[in-house]
């Protein structure tokens, strides 16, 4: 019985840590600037339990390419051993260097100060604004 329970809570905790992680990058949902106030260049969606991104195009927007949530092994490898100060939560792109972040607005990983709390990763890094 004792083996039973313990399996049960096992199971209970993963799938709370399921929810979780689906809650949190939910927030991620939405469009971005690259300046304060600018205009939108990047946006996330869902498309059923998928998550995409689109990239500014012209006055239109790139085909949606798939996300999938980071591992900690892709936080350690993006910001380095003290990552998880910045407490990220963030999808990826499954083909190609893209990543969309949230952090702990103000603090810092590789030297690097997170201003805004917003991260973008794509052939290089910075602070994003959400819209």
């Amino acid at each position: 019985m004792t083996a039973f329970r313990s399996l049960a809570v096992v199971f209970l905790l993963a799938i709370f840590s399921a929810s979780c992680t689906a809650r949190s990058v939910d927030a991620l949902v939405g469009e971005y600037a690259l300046k304060p106030e600018g205009r939108a260049e990047v946006k996330i969606s869902r498309d059923g339990d998928q998550f995409v991104a689109s990239v500014r195009q012209g006055s239109g927007w790139s085909h949606p390419e798939s996300l999938v949530v980071c591992t900690e092994a892709d936080y350690a490898q993006l910001f380095g051993p003290e990552w998880k100060q910045i407490e990220p939560f963030g999808l990826r792109a499954t083909n190609g260097p893209f990543g969309i972040f949230r952090v702990k607005k103000g603090a810092t990983a590789h030297g690097r100060t997170f201003e805004t709390g917003y991260f973008l990763f794509a052939l290089g890094g910075g602070d994003v604004y959400k819209l």
